[in-house]
Parts: structure tokens; sequence; C-alpha cells
């Protein structure tokens, strides 16, 4: 065996395999940094992130078709100013009108007033505005039910109730206690049972806490917001990464063409017929499960970071990573320093444990590799076997962004408890999509309310009988495009 690890013989052979896969993707990172983008750098080929760009608009917001500077009002924002900087710069219709769920709108009204850009002023005229072809329709009768159902169901209730449950944050709090116990018992002993422990508690915990967080309804307070969407470290997302591609972009354009998360994996993969088939796609159904669903995470954390920061063009398609983000220039100057500080912490991470006796660096490598592909196994069943269906990718001629996003994702499993906690409430993405603002930790005892309303307006909510059901409506949807559209 290339790595020495005392395990099973068919562990043995997964945590070689996915070691072998680590080091040969880690190599050819290095090898492109030195060979392809250091060199655009220096020659001025790639983005810089500290030259002002005369079209990222570093002050306006258009809300509705209206254009605002709201870079007074940041300070005061009750989400934090990083919330207002994810869409500094477009048009963010759709996370204003998701977000502002329990907001007052006469007053909200009147505090947008005073910030409200006149038509004499010319900044930001020129941001392109989603059409409702692209975006659907926001605030029609069904969305503004689903609103109205929201707000009724914790009517009475204390403000802030709509965020994480105090129990499930206890519960959290003791998983993470059993995250660093079992990861002291992998790199002090190089043991590899540990290791599944960690890789249970690392997804939980990115699942329950880090995603929650990203949509800033883990926590009232907005510092445990934006700490705690870095939870499941290391074995998670880039957190600032993760607020573009998933917050604004997946949340509201949810497998249109402007959804980041359909292009991931091109051109080994693709997830959409919108996406043209390539030679290597012919294969997809076997590269997926061998390559990338064990390396999944590790994308997330190192590659899509480094793609956002410096503007990447991908050699094989020739097409700029990440540019269905409209504002994708003024986020990365946003975020660059946060975004490579989190990529920078793992090295760090790494060195003091091989520094505190963890061992060398052959004895964790393997354990790290093999934690991490137990990780991306339950990152990419519990994101995306839901959305990623062939009737998720129907045509859908309604206007409404609300009916839209309910058509694209599939739900399971909605009256268990336990596939609730072990997905962290994606199993019922339909009300996750239409009720960001919300903490999953309630989406099981709203469940029956959302669906009195669906049935009122005529919305037909995709069901799987079972978790397992949906995985093979995802495998069968991966098989298929591997043919010709």
């Amino acid at each position: 065996m290339l790595f020495p690890v005392d395990a099973p013989l068919p562990i043995n052979l997964w945590i070689q395999w996915t070691s072998f896969l680590h080091a040969f993707f880690l190599v050819i990172v290095l090898v492109g940094i030195f060979t392809w983008r250091l060199p655009q750098v220096f020659q001025g080929k790639v983005v810089n992130p500290f030259k002002e760009d005369k079209k990222s608009h570093p002050a306006v917001w258009v809300i509705n078709g209206k254009r605002y500077d709201l870079t007074g009002f940041m300070k005061h924002h009750p989400g934090g100013d990083f919330a207002l900087k994810l869409c500094q710069g477009s048009d963010c219709t759709g996370l204003f009108e998701t977000y502002h769920v329990f907001v007052d709108k006469a007053k909200q009204a009147a505090i947008m007033r005073k910030y409200e850009l006149p038509e004499s002023d010319d900044r930001g005229k020129d941001i392109v505005q989603r059409p409702v072809e692209d975006t659907g329709m926001f605030g029609c009768p069904f969305h503004e039910d689903l609103k109205k159902m929201c707000r009724e169901h914790f009517a009475g209730k204390p403000k802030n109730s709509h965020k994480c449950k105090t129990s499930y944050m206890v519960f959290h709090a003791c998983v993470q206690v059993m995250l660093f116990a079992a990861l002291y018992r992998v790199f002090r002993y190089h043991e590899w049972a540990p290791c599944i422990v960690v890789a249970l508690c690392a997804w939980h915990l990115t699942g329950n806490v880090a995603h929650e967080a990203s949509h800033f309804t883990y926590a009232a307070n907005r510092m445990v917001n934006r700490i705690g969407s870095m939870a499941g470290f290391p074995f998670s997302f880039n957190s600032a990464g993760w607020h573009l591609q998933h917050v604004v972009q997946h949340h509201i354009y949810t497998n249109d063409e402007s959804d980041i998360d359909l292009y991931h994996f091109v051109p080994l993969m693709r997830v959409s017929k919108a996406i043209k088939l390539q030679s290597l796609m012919r294969a997809q159904q076997y590269i997926f499960y061998l390559v990338l669903l064990p390396t999944a995470i590790t994308h997330l954390y190192f590659v899509v970071p480094f793609d956002i920061l410096w503007g990447t063009t991908d050699p094989a398609t020739n097409e700029k990573r990440y540019e269905q983000a409209l504002n994708l220039e003024r986020f990365r100057k946003n975020v660059f320093w946060q975004m490579f500080g989190e990529v920078s912490l793992f090295p760090i991470y790494l060195a003091a444990v091989l520094w505190a006796k963890g061992g060398g660096f052959m004895d964790i490598f393997p354990l790290w590799c093999f934690i991490a592909s137990m990780c991306s196994l339950q990152f990419l069943f519990c994101t995306q076997v839901s959305h990623l269906q062939a009737e998720t990718f129907a045509e859908k001629p309604d206007k409404s962004w609300a009916k839209r996003q309910i058509g694209a994702a599939y739900d399971y499993n909605q009256d268990s408890l336990f596939w609730a906690m072990a997905t962290g409430s994606l199993n019922m993405q339909a009300i996750h999509h239409v009720l960001p603002c919300v903490s999953a930790s309630h989406y099981h005892d709203m469940y029956p309310k959302f669906r009195e309303v669906c049935k009122k307006h005529d919305v037909t909510i995709l069901e799987h009988s079972s978790a397992t059901a949906c995985a093979l409506g995802f495998a069968s949807w991966i098989a298929e495009l591997s043919h010709e559209a």
C-alpha cells in the first residue's frame, strides 16, 4: 500500500484511492499555479482584485427597479454589512424579497426612501436587471401567502424565534465536542475508526450550522452567523465563496443558467442539458462516483475560492469561471482577504497538527483524505440529489418565482426527524428555497402549513417516497446526461 494505514482491506483500498486522488489533484493545482496562473498574474492577464473596476458600481444596489446608495446604511443593517456586500453593485431584488419576511413594510419603505438615488444621478443605470423570464416574479399571491403563513407561525413568540432553536444549538455544541475528541484520536494515534465519527460530526455541523449561518438564520447576532458559517472546518466549504455561489446565485436562480452550482464540474461532468456535451462527459456517471464524489469538499474549499479570487478562465472551455454572478468583480474586492484567509487556515492547521506530535505527513494525509471523502459523499447526497433530477429541469412557464423554486426541488421523508437532522432539513428543499430566512430547525413543524398553502394555490410539491428513491432519480439523471440532449 502506498499510504500506511492499519485498516480492514475494503476500507484501506478506499483510503488508498481517495488519498491518490487528493495527491493527484494537489500536484495538478500546484503545477497549474506555477506554470499557468502565476505567469498570467505577471502578464496582467488575470483580475487584479485591488484595482477598482469602473463598472462595479461600489455604491449602488438595485431593488425592484429602483437604485439605492446603501453605503451609509451598511453599519445599521440588522443583518450586518456583509449581507449587503454580497449583492453590492447588482440587482438584488431576489435577496431583498426573500430575507425581509418579518419586516414592517411601511417602516422599511420609509428607510429605503432616504437612500434612493434621484433620476438625475446616473450611477447604476447600466446595471443589468434580470428579466422576469430569468428570475420569476416576486410577491405573487402564492409568495405572499407563504410569507403570511410564516409570520402567523411565529406570531406571539419572542423576537427572533425564527432563528435556530436553543435545543438544537446545545446539540450542535455537543457534536462540536465530539468532533474535537475524535480528531484527537485520529491525529494523535492515527486510528481510522474515529475518522467516521469526525466525518459524521463535520457534515452535521456543515449542514445544520454552517449552511444556516450562511443564510443569516442560525442566530440573531451577525458575528455568530459569520463565524458559524465556517463550522465543520476543515471539512466544509469556503464560507465567503459559498455565500456568492449558494446564497446569492443558487437560491435565486435555481437550476437556471445563472445558477453557479451547475458549472462546478465542467468539463468532466454536466448536470444540465443546457451545458454542451463534451467527450469526457460520456463517461460522467463513472467519473462522478470514482473521482468527483470523493473530492467534492476539497474542490469547494480550495478550487472554488481560487477561481473566484483570480478570475480564472477554464482552459478546457475557455470560459471565465463564475461569470454568472454579475457583481463578481465587486464581490471579489469586498471579500478577497476573508476568502484568502480561510484558504490559508488549512496549511496552518495542518502544520499545527504535525507540530503537536501528530506523526508524519504520510501518517496524517491519508486519514484526512478518508474524512474528506466521507464528508463529500454526505454533502453531495444532502445538497444535490434534490435539485438534479429530470423533472426539476422541466420548463417552468409560470412567472411566479416561488412556484418555480418549488418546481426545482424534490422533497422526501418530510415527516422524519432523523432525516431532518441528518440532512440539515435539506430533505425539505422546497420550503427552504421559498423561506430561506427561517431556520431549518422549524421546517418539520411548518411543513403541514406549507402543504396547505401549496394546495390552496394548486402548486404541486415534487416528492420522492424515500431517500433511496431520490438518490436513484439523481443517478438516472446523471446517466441520461452522458448522452446527447
